[in-house]
């Protein structure tokens, strides 16, 4: 019952009839360490560690990051420190604050969201390396 307490499912999206389910880590929680899912996630609260998601990532407004990531798309609408690796897209909205390398095929940084790092676009679908785990050329 506790990851209950932890991950409140919300009900987001009908498809073909089935309801598409988005865990959800509310404002007042706090995890360390590794967090891997195959459904949605939407963060409200602080994440520390890694993150590994198969489908979509979203950081509310006033969530807090400081973890690598590996997601199909993500939304930023929080702060989040820590390396992407998106197969997808990353958007970071209005009041988003992302500090750290993206590599994804798509990047949308909205007017008044603050971005720092390095971007690397990749094809989409193929896995993507951050730029500083790449080897330099000699």
């Amino acid at each position: 019952m506790l990851w209950r307490e932890a991950l409140a499912l919300e009900g987001t999206a009908i498809d073909g009839g089935t309801i598409m389910v988005a865990g959800v880590i509310g404002k007042g929680l706090h995890i360390k360490g590794e967090l891997h899912g195959e459904e949605d996630l939407i963060i409200e609260g602080t994440v520390e560690g890694t993150i590994t998601m198969q489908k979509s990532l979203t950081i509310e407004t006033g969530g807090r990051i400081k973890a690598d990531i590996e997601t199909e798309n993500i939304t930023v609408r929080g702060e989040m420190e820590g390396h992407l690796r998106v197969r997808e897209k990353a958007t970071i909205h209005a009041g988003g604050r992302l500090v750290g390398d993206i590599a994804a095929p798509r990047i949308e940084i909205d007017d008044g969201a603050y971005y720092k790092g390095h971007i690397e676009m990749q094809v989409a679908g193929q896995p993507a390396t951050p730029p500083q785990q790449q080897k330099k050329p000699r």
